[in-house]
């Protein structure tokens, strides 16, 4: 179970990169939120 959690989690945080590289301006503020929401 935990190592399913964790697999989601980091790909939801791939994700979240991913979007934030396409979108520079606010990539920082937008992975931490993203980090935040998963915790």
């Amino acid at each position: 179970m935990a190592y399913m959690t964790i697999m989601m989690s980091v790909a939801y945080a791939l994700r979240a990169v991913r979007k934030a590289l396409i979108v520079p301006g606010t990539s920082i503020a937008e992975v931490v939120a993203e980090l935040q929401h998963i915790r």
